[in-house]
């Protein structure tokens, strides 16, 4: 394999860790609960990016969201110069986050150029159910009061009750097992599946 399609394929599959790794994380400390899943996020994204830079494909073709998205950044950047807030590094990391947004819309944009599609589709469903599966796993661990034993994350006060996988609250968790579940739909509905 050609070192051009082995960093495409590593770009990919940092694409499609970003659909699991945030969300596996153990890790939720305070204030910051969060940040941990949050920096993977960005981790992987750079990797993705890192692995399109050799051949130029990361600047191939730009999407109108790699304009927008440093412009919102700018905005959210210049707020705290503009009027007075109680917690300006709140607006510095949100222009952050739109910085990243530009890029991971670059990113998913020239990876579904260099592979198509329908092949990107298939893959970050993929990954959707991986996590899906993954989290499954960590539920039934809370349920059958396993998380404790096994150092998974879960409520002391209730563990055997309160089911949320690593995401954190249970809405955001049935959220993402649905997400799973329509991956799995579109996969078996295309053939897909198996």
């Amino acid at each position: 394999m050609s070192l051009h399609k082995t960093s495409l394929r590593v770009s990919l599959l940092s694409l499609c860790l970003i659909a699991i790794v945030p969300f596996a994380s153990r890790v939720h400390f305070v204030p910051l609960p969060q940040y941990f899943g949050e920096i993977n996020v960005i981790w992987l994204m750079l990797v993705a990016a890192l692995f399109l830079l050799p051949d130029g494909r990361l600047f191939q073709r730009l999407p109108r969201a790699t304009g927008w998205c440093p412009a919102l950044a700018a905005v959210w950047a210049l707020q705290p110069q503009w009027v007075t807030t109680l917690f300006p590094g709140m607006s510095y990391a949100t222009a952050l986050a739109w910085l990243g947004m530009a890029l991971l819309a670059a990113v998913t944009v020239n990876l579904r150029d260099a592979f198509g599609q329908r092949d990107i589709s298939i893959w970050l469903a993929r990954a959707l159910i991986v996590g899906g599966l993954i989290q499954s796993l960590i539920g039934l661990a809370q349920l059958t009061g396993l998380a404790a034993p096994l150092g998974l994350f879960y409520d002391g006060s209730h563990p055997t009750s309160n089911i949320f996988g690593h995401i954190g609250q249970r809405n955001q968790y049935a959220h993402y097992l649905m997400w799973s579940v329509v991956a799995g739909v579109y996969l078996f509905a295309i053939g897909k599946l198996g």
